[in-house]
């Protein structure tokens, strides 16, 4: 029971290896070890956004559970939208900061002469999308662990984790290029938050 509720964290830990190994094999088929450099830069970066934003939304699971087992509707949904403002907040300001800040991230990683500086420079801002879209997925999937809805929680995670973000890296350099590598993560992330929403809103009507 304990196992089957927290596969969805266990899922989110093996997506972030699946990113990987699909990112670094895209990026090596179309920019070659100069691409493969500048992706590992965001592979750097990509569990410090992990953990802040799961850090909102373990910090919100035994509020929301303990209030679920009391039967307190009204302080879970609270909980939750105190939850979401937060992520909100957490991931406009490292999607801005990876705007804003792309080339001292890039620096800190790799020399500005070597060519994959400029990729990781241009590339940055666009994988920074991701933080928004991914906060507030996050925070929905821990707020159906905590609620016992392990098999939403375990979807939504494949969904953002493994079904959109593999065929995403494969199919979108394809049609945007170069920016498709980069994208690969946001869209998963765009995609996986509006089946979330539109389930959530329509679970909600019906309660």
């Amino acid at each position: 029971y304990m196992a089957k509720i927290g596969l969805a964290t266990f899922i989110a830990e093996l997506a972030i290896g699946v990113m990987m190994v699909a990112g670094n094999y895209m990026f090596l088929s179309y920019l070659g070890e100069a691409g493969v450099a500048a992706f590992s830069v965001g592979c750097y970066l990509f569990p410090l956004i992990f953990s802040v934003n799961n850090a909102v939304a373990q910090s919100s699971q035994p509020i929301i559970s303990y209030n679920y087992g009391a039967r307190q509707p009204e302080r879970v949904r609270q909980a939750l939208n105190i939850a979401l403002l937060t992520a909100v907040a957490s991931g406009a300001v490292i999607s801005v900061g990876m705007w804003i800040g792309s080339s001292l991230l890039a620096g800190i990683f790799l020399d500005s002469a070597v060519p994959a500086y400029e990729i990781a420079k241009t590339g940055l801002p666009l994988l920074g999308l991701c933080a928004l879209p991914f906060a507030i997925n996050i925070t929905f999937i821990g707020y159906y662990q905590s609620c016992e809805k392990s098999m939403r929680s375990i979807l939504y995670m494949l969904l953002r984790g493994i079904i959109f973000m593999v065929p995403g890296f494969v199919f979108l350099p394809g049609i945007l290029g170069v920016p498709g590598l980069w994208l690969a993560i946001p869209v998963s992330e765009v995609l996986t938050l509006a089946i979330i929403t539109i389930i959530y809103l329509l679970t909600r009507r019906r309660g």
